[in-house]
């Protein structure tokens, strides 16, 4: 048998384990004297502490301990919370809507540029760009053509 740890040593003290197990403990405890030392301190250190408690209860028979009485379950929901969490879904739906709105009705700008690449004629599409020309069309916020030119190299 391996030497016990402190856990065991406590069991077999307070006699909690089976009369097999208890005698093999007795017979290892015979043989090996680091176990025998763990024992005597263990031992010393459960009486200790059975005479304080007992001066403890001497002391103090006059105390009074309340029967222990399960809380009740309160629900999970009061209106504490209830109202935390509509003024939250408010704040969020105002916030949502504020943001929707503004990008909703953003304004184009006035003038934006637009380069379109139409070839004048149909046999070759980048003619414009063999001869690094652009045509440059400016429109206003409505998308009528306010000016357009080609540009020149």
């Amino acid at each position: 048998m391996k030497c016990l740890n402190r856990t065991d040593m406590q069991y077999y003290i307070d006699n909690e384990y089976p009369t097999e197990k208890m005698a093999e403990i007795n017979v290892h405890l015979l043989n090996c004297i680091p176990c025998n030392d763990l024992l005597i301190e263990a031992t010393k250190e459960k009486n200790d502490l059975l005479k304080i408690i007992m001066c403890y209860d001497d002391k103090n028979t006059d105390i009074f301990i309340p029967e222990f009485k399960i809380p009740s379950q309160k629900s999970r929901f009061n209106k504490f919370h209830i109202i935390k969490i509509a003024a939250s879904i408010i704040i969020i739906l105002g916030l949502y809507f504020s943001i929707y709105e503004t990008s909703k009705h953003k304004k184009p700008q006035s003038n934006q540029f637009r380069s379109e690449f139409q070839s004048i004629d149909n046999s070759d599409a980048n003619k414009k760009w063999h001869k690094k020309q652009m045509e440059i069309i400016i429109t206003d916020a409505n998308g009528n053509i306010e000016e357009s030119f080609i540009s020149e190299n």
